[in-house]
C-alpha cells in the first residue's frame, strides 16, 4: 500500500521537496568520530534528494527504493549513484556490510520491528542508523502556513473516512529504536536549514504530500476550495526563503 501511494508524482516531489541538508552528514560523521565514511545506505531514498548529499563524502553510496516511479527519477537525476529496487525488510545487502543507514522522511512508512531487524542485520558493529524528518508545514509565511494546515486537515479527514494509510508516527521513532535492542545508545539532534522558496514552491510542497495525492489521483474535487485558498494566500506573499526544522534520531549499533 505504501509503495503504491508514491506513484505518479515523482517529478513534482523532486522539484519542490526540501533538500536534505549537509548537516545530516556532519552529524553522522560526528557520531562516528570520523569524516572518512565507508558505506552509506539511504533507505527509502525516493527520488534521490536525500541520497546525493553523501556523494563525495562516502566511499560507497546506495539508495534503496521500492516505488518504481521514484526509482526511475532517482536514476535519471543521479546517474553516478547506485539505486536498488528493494525495501526496508529485504535490502538484498550483505550482513554486517554497512557503516551508515539513513532514512530521510521515510521511516514512518516502514513497519518498525521488521525494518529495524533488517537494519541491524546489515549494519556493522558501531555503525550508525539515523532517521531525519522535517516538520510540516515549513516556516515561510504564517498566513500561507495556516491555509496549508486547513488543506492537510481536510485531506486527513477524507482519507481516514475512505482508507487510512499505514503510517507509523514519527514521534515514536526513538522509542521504537530503543525497544529494538539493536543499538547500544539512541539519541536525538534538532537543527534547521534555510532554502529558497516562493509561492509556487510552497504550494507545490503541499501538493506533493501523500494524503493530497491520494485524493487528487482519484479525480475527486473535494479539496479544490482549500487548494485555491492556499494558492491565493501564497501568491500575496513576497517571501523568498523558507526555514525547515528537522528532528534527527540516531542509534549506535551494538558491538557484536
Amino acid at each position: 500500500m505504501n509503495t503504491e501511494r508514491f506513484k505518479g508524482f515523482a517529478d513534482l516531489y523532486d522539484s519542490v521537496r526540501p533538500q536534505t541538508p549537509q548537516k545530516v552528514v556532519e552529524i553522522v560523521s560526528h557520531l562516528l568520530g570520523s569524516e572518512a565514511l565507508g558505506s552509506v545506505v539511504d533507505l527509502g531514498s525516493g527520488t534521490g534528494l536525500s541520497t546525493r548529499i553523501w556523494t563525495g563524502k562516502a566511499e560507497k553510496v546506495v539508495g534503496i527504493e521500492p516505488t518504481t516511479d521514484m526509482l526511475d527519477q532517482a536514476r535519471l537525476a543521479n546517474p553516478d549513484i547506485r539505486f536498488l529496487n528493494a525495501n526496508s525488510y529485504d535490502t538484498t545487502l550483505e550482513t554486517n556490510s554497512v557503516q551508515v543507514v539513513v532514512c530521510s522522511q521515510s521511516f514512518h512508512w516502514m513497519e518498525p520491528t521488521a525494518a529495524l531487524k533488517e537494519i541491524g542485520r546489515i549494519l556493522k558493529s558501531g555503525g550508525v542508523f539515523a532517521t531525519s524528518d522535517c516538520q510540516w508545514p515549513v516556516c515561510w509565511d504564517w498566513r500561507s502556513e495556516a491555509a496549508y494546515r486547513q488543506l492537510m486537515e481536510k485531506a486527513h479527514r477524507v482519507r481516514s473516512e475512505v482508507s487510512p494509510p499505514m503510517q507509523y508516527p514519527k514521534e515514536r521513532h526513538l522509542g521504537n529504536m530503543r525497544a529494538s535492542e539493536v543499538f547500544s545508545y539512541c539519541g536525538t539532534v534538532l537543527f534547521d536549514n534555510v532554502e529558497d522558496c516562493d509561492d509556487a514552491r510552497f504550494v507545490g510542497i503541499a501538493l506533493s504530500q501523500g494524503h493530497i495525492q491520494d485524493i487528487l489521483k482519484t479525480g475527486s474535487e473535494t479539496l479544490n476550495r482549500e487548494i485555491e485558498e492556499l494558492k491565493r494566500t501564497a501568491s500575496s506573499s513576497s517571501k523568498r526563503s523558507m526555514r525547515v526544522s528537522y528532528v534527527l534520531n540516531y542509534g549506535i549499533r551494538t558491538e557484536r
